[in-house]
C-alpha cells in the first residue's frame, strides 16, 4: 500500500511540473507576440517620431546694396617735423602748440625774440638806401659826362670810362646785393614767428619759453588734419564693388562715451597686395567737419556701401557653416548648399539668390545628414 501511495504522489508532482512548464512556454510566446506588435507599431509611426526638430528663418530675395564691414585704423599720411629756420631764444609759445592740441592755419605756434632780426632789417635797409643813392649819383654823373662829351666831340664815340659805364654797373650790382640782403633780413624776421599754412594737430613738442633753439634742429612733430585717413584691409574679391572717389562709407567710433557714425568716402585703393595677408588696402576719409575727431592709432568699424544687386539673400552669420555652406529645408528634407557670397559682414552676409524664398536652418546642425526628415519648431 505504501508503495502505491508513493507512486501516486510522484505521478501527481510530475503532472504539476509539466503544467508549470507549459504555462511558462505559453507566457514566453505571449510576451514575444506583444513585443513584436509594439515594434511593428513603432516602425509605422517612425516617420513622425524620428523627424529632426529645427529652427528655420525664411529669407526673401531683395534688392540689396553690397555692404562690406571691416575694421580700419586711423592714420596720418605723414608726420611733419617742427624745424625752425632761424636761431634764437623762444619768447612765447601758443597753447595750441602742446601735445594733442589742434591749431589753425597761420596761427603763430611759437615766437622767437625778434629784436635781433629787426636790427638786421634796419641795417640792411640802411645799406640798401645807401646803395640806391650811390647808383643814382653814378647814373647822374654818367649822363652829365655823356652830354659834355657830345658837346665837345660830337663826331667821336664816347669811351666807357668817360661815360662812367663801369662805375654805373658796379653801383647797380651793389644796389641789387643790398636789396637781396634787405629781403633776407625781412624773411628771417618773419621766420622768427613760426606758423603753418594749414590746420593741424601736434603729436609732440619740446619747445618752452626761454629755450634757445637752433635753426635746422627738430623740436617736435605734427600732422595736417587733411592728411588723416582710415586704412582698411579688404579681401581682393571685394575690390570689384569699389570705385575710388565715388564709393561711400560710414565709420563708427566712440566719442565722449557714445558711439558716433561719420560719413566718409573711399579715396584711394592700394596698388599692391600685402605680402603677408594677401589683402589689399583702401583709404577712407571723413568729411571736413569730422576729420578733426579722428586720432591716429584709433581702431574704427567701417561700412562700405557698394552697388545695388537684385535677388540677394541676407543671411545671418550664425547660419553659415564650415566652408561657407548653409543648411536649408527643401520640402520636409534637409539640404546643404554653397551659395555665392557677395560680401561677408559682421552680423549678416549677402549671397546671390534666386526669385524664391529660402528656408534657412539657423539651429545647431550637429549630426545633420542630407536628406534627413525635419520638422520646423513653431
Amino acid at each position: 500500500m505504501k508503495v502505491i501511495e508513493k507512486f501516486k504522489a510522484q505521478s501527481k508532482k510530475g503532472k504539476i511540473q509539466f503544467v508549470a512548464v507549459v504555462l511558462l512556454l505559453l507566457g514566453c510566446v505571449l510576451v514575444s507576440r506583444m513585443l513584436q506588435h509594439e515594434q511593428s507599431k513603432f516602425k509605422k509611426e517612425g516617420s513622425v517620431e524620428n523627424k529632426i526638430l529645427v529652427e528655420v528663418e525664411e529669407i526673401a530675395p531683395k534688392t540689396q546694396s553690397i555692404i562690406i564691414e571691416e575694421t580700419g585704423t586711423v592714420k596720418a599720411r605723414n608726420l611733419i617735423g617742427v624745424i625752425p629756420q632761424v636761431t634764437g631764444r623762444v619768447e612765447k609759445v601758443s597753447p595750441g602748440f602742446r601735445s594733442g592740441s589742434q591749431f589753425k592755419a597761420k596761427e603763430i605756434l611759437f615766437q622767437i625774440e625778434p629784436v635781433d632780426f629787426k636790427l638786421r632789417v634796419d641795417n640792411a635797409d640802411a645799406n640798401y638806401k645807401r646803395a640806391l643813392t650811390e647808383y643814382k649819383i653814378e647814373k647822374a654823373e654818367g649822363e652829365s659826362a655823356i652830354k659834355e662829351w657830345n658837346s665837345l666831340n660830337p663826331e667821336k664815340p664816347i669811351p666807357n670810362l668817360v661815360a662812367r659805364r663801369p662805375q654805373l654797373s658796379q653801383a647797380n650790382a651793389n644796389l641789387k646785393s643790398a636789396k637781396a640782403a634787405l629781403k633776407e633780413a625781412e624773411l628771417n624776421l618773419s621766420r622768427s614767428s613760426f606758423s603753418l599754412p594749414y590746420d593741424g594737430r601736434v603729436v609732440n613738442s619740446t619747445i618752452e619759453v626761454g629755450q634757445y633753439i637752433v635753426a635746422g634742429q627738430k623740436y617736435g612733430e605734427l600732422y595736417t588734419l587733411e592728411s588723416v585717413e582710415i586704412e582698411v584691409p579688404i579681401d581682393r574679391k571685394s575690390l570689384k564693388w569699389l570705385e575710388a572717389g565715388n564709393t561711400k562709407a560710414e565709420v563708427e567710433l566712440r566719442l565722449g562715451g557714445e558711439m558716433k557714425k561719420l560719413s566718409c568716402l573711399v579715396q584711394r585703393i592700394s596698388a599692391e597686395l600685402d605680402p603677408l595677408t594677401r589683402f589689399s588696402k583702401i583709404y577712407v576719409t571723413p568729411d571736413k567737419e569730422n576729420i578733426g575727431k579722428l586720432a591716429p592709432g584709433t581702431f574704427v568699424n567701417v561700412k562700405i556701401f557698394g552697388p545695388k544687386i537684385i535677388n540677394v539673400w541676407k543671411i545671418p552669420n550664425k547660419a553659415i557653416r564650415e566652408e561657407k555652406t548653409i543648411w536649408v529645408l527643401k520640402g520636409a528634407s534637409l539640404a546643404k548648399i554653397s551659395p555665392d557670397f557677395l560680401s561677408i559682414g559682421k552680423s549678416y552676409s549677402l549671397a546671390k539668390g534666386t526669385k524664391e524664398n529660402l528656408k534657412l536652418v539657423t539651429s545647431n546642425v550637429l549630426g545633420f545628414t542630407e536628406g534627413a526628415k525635419a520638422e520646423i519648431i513653431e
